[in-house]
């Protein structure tokens, strides 16, 4: 008997808080045969180098039997590495005369170091670098189009593995190849969830959760139970860089780790016609775009392709690296089509946020976007008006789930939404975990600055209260700058109260929003309020106002009339100075005065859109009094 003996350290890596902890322990691979007959072969199916196979597999007159086992034990790959990797091969091939398929499922199992023990529910992580693909398959599988190979790779944990034994014995002289090892490859541990997931750089990786303690773990990559016939001489191809587990991130690390590449839940309804292929890219495309950090990326959804078919609700779940506590919130930012908008905020309960922790598949918070819009106080018919391309309206939150969770999805349920909104329905820009933020209380209204007229001072007002565990350090106003679109910090807006001075027209129709800066006193971050809109009225000025002076002797009474053709359901004031200051003499259209003295005054207009006249901006209507000539003397003189 040969043994072989590897030894093999783990390898450790910090990053962001968390240890990497490589799998280094020996390494084993196995095809299956799936052909419908012994000695058909296993076609293409198998492990592709760097690996080495250490030990073949033969039967009866040296034919190929039904299994065959590969052993590795070559130390420079699978162990961190970022440029080495094996492909896993699951294959159908046509077998003797074209006739029968051939080809195996396939699997690669890693032991720990050492074959040292796994606590239950820590995942393994399997690092695939590119996409699992497939070829060859065209016809619906699983339910699903297109996406196969996804719904074909899953992991099991194994306990009590231990190290492969070679058996160079042969079962008959006509053998060529020594016979089977021993792999020891332990018993099933618990059960075992897989997830396929993306990092921000778009990197795959397979997430491979047990809920038992485990001390190996096999990545398998096998065809659907319900492949047709008709897929024979197909492949699934995954590659496969390395395992390993990871200690949980710290509180700051507020970016998700991974994105899943996009789910259809509830089922998809197909054509007729069965062909092309729904691809995940027509459910959620640029996945990874909302976890990269770049403010202008995004991920994008969609209900699928008329043509092929419709999910009733597409998804996208975010996974962060640690648990979120139940004083940490969520920060979205989302793109939502106008069209959607259009159909009424109702129709916003297709926008849909659940939380989860750990592997559960229930729930542990669920809610909506018109739900979230009510108990935030958020205004979304804002979003018609500002935010965004005139395509996509953007939408900046946090809310605060109340519960501890390490998993968020966010689903557009096309069944509720009940039109066919297809192609970029919603965005996802970015998703943030936001620790002890502070939660807004009262949003700013824009009760007290509709109808500020111009000259005039507006003020704006928000209440936050700061988490438990956290702290409020500042504010800061800001106004959206029409002309690029980008937020502006307002001058002396550093409190929750903001007073705009003197507003102008130039103001009219501005948008305005309170940043709230604070949360946990380690990593702070802030929080955006609701916008609100600044309506600034212009004031009439003289010319809106047409009014004629008169001419009278002193003491006779006359009466001056004043009309408007721009103010719509103008009231007029009469005032005795330039200032406006006093009383007014007259709030009609009219004053009748008896100056004895040339008199000037002041006549105001205000209606409709426009405020009354700001002082010294008023109509000037003077009653000019001739002065009184002395009587004529007469002279009379006799005949």
């Amino acid at each position: 008997m040969i043994l072989f003996t590897v030894l093999m350290f783990a390898l450790n890596k910090e990053v962001n808080g968390q240890t990497k902890t490589y799998l280094t322990g020996q390494k084993t691979g196995n095809k299956v045969q799936a052909g419908s007959l012994i000695g058909l072969g296993t076609g293409s199916a198998g492990l592709s180098a760097p690996m080495s196979t250490e030990a073949w597999g033969c039967g009866l007159l040296g034919a190929q039997t039904n299994e065959f086992r590969f052993y590795y034990a070559d130390q420079t790959i699978l162990t961190g590495s970022t440029s080495n990797s094996t492909t896993i091969t699951a294959s159908r091939n046509f077998g003797l005369a074209g006739l029968l398929g051939s080809g195996a499922d396939t699997y690669l199992q890693f032991r720990n170091t050492a074959n040292a023990t796994i606590t239950a529910n820590t995942p393994t992580y399997f690092k695939l670098g590119g996409r699992p693909t497939n070829t060859g398959i065209t016809l619906a599988v699983g339910g699903l189009l297109g996406i196969v190979e996804l719904n074909s790779i899953t992991g099991t944990a194994y306990s009590g593995a231990s190290n492969y034994k070679l058996n160079t014995a042969t079962t008959n002289a006509l053998c060529s190849n020594p016979y089977n090892g021993l792999e020891n490859n332990g018993s099933v541990a618990g059960t075992s969830t897989t997830k396929l997931l993306l990092d921000a750089a778009g990197d795959w990786y397979a997430k491979v959760t047990p809920n038992a303690a485990y001390n190996a773990v096999r990545l398998n990559v096998a065809f659907p139970t319900d492949l047709s016939l008709a897929n024979v001489a197909a492949e699934i191809n995954v590659n496969v860089y390395h395992a390993f587990t990871e200690t949980d991130g710290g509180i700051c690390n507020t970016s998700p780790q991974f994105t899943s590449p996009g789910e259809a839940l509830g089922g998809i309804t197909l054509n007729t016609a069965g062909v092309g292929g729904l691809q995940l890219s027509q459910l959620v495309a640029n996945p990874q775009q909302a976890i990269n950090g770049n403010a202008g990326d995004y991920s994008s959804f969609s209900s699928g392709l008329a043509s092929v078919g419709v999910a009733n609700q597409v998804a996208q779940s975010f996974y962060f690296d640690h648990k979120a506590t139940t004083e940490d919130g969520v920060r979205l930012q989302l793109g939502i089509q106008g069209s959607l908008i259009n159909l009424g905020l109702l129709k916003l309960t297709t926008i849909k946020f659940n939380a989860y922790n750990g592997t559960s598949t229930t729930p542990v918070y669920q809610s909506n976007l018109n739900d979230l819009a009510t108990l935030l106080q958020l205004n979304l018919l804002n979003l018609v008006v500002i935010n965004g391309s005139p395509s996509h309206k953007k939408l900046d939150f946090v809310f605060k789930p109340g519960v501890q969770f390490d998993r968020l999805e966010v689903v557009f349920d096309q069944g509720v939404a009940a039109v066919g909104v297809l192609g970029d329905a919603l965005r996802i820009y970015e998703v943030n975990l936001a620790p002890a933020l502070p939660t807004i209380t009262l949003q700013p209204t824009t009760a007290n600055s509709t109808n500020i007229c111009e000259g005039s001072n507006a003020g704006f007002n928000v209440t936050a209260t700061a988490a438990t565990s956290g702290v409020i350090t500042g504010y800061q106003w800001q106004y959206l700058n029409a002309a690029d679109s980008t937020w502006v910090d307002a001058p002396s807006g550093t409190t929750s109260a903001l007073t705009v001075t003197a507003v102008t027209n130039a103001m009219n129709n501005r948008w305005y929003r309170a940043k709230i800066l604070g949360g946990n006193a380690s990593c702070p971050g802030e929080i955006y309020s609701n916008e609100v809109k600044l309506t600034v009225t212009p004031r009439a000025v003289a010319s809106d106002i047409t009014a004629l002076g008169t001419t009278v002797c002193p003491g006779i009474s006359s009466t001056l009339t004043a009309s408007t053709l721009t103010v719509a359901s103008p009231s007029f004031k009469w005032y005795s100075n330039a200032a406006l200051t006093g009383s007014p003499l007259s709030s009609t259209n009219q004053l009748t005065a008896a100056p004895t003295i040339t008199t000037s005054y002041w006549v105001t207009v205000q209606g409709t859109g426009k405020c009354e006249n700001a002082p010294n901006t008023a109509k000037q209507v003077t009653i000019t009094v001739n002065s009184l000539q002395p009587p004529p003397v007469l002279t009379i003189s006799s005949n």
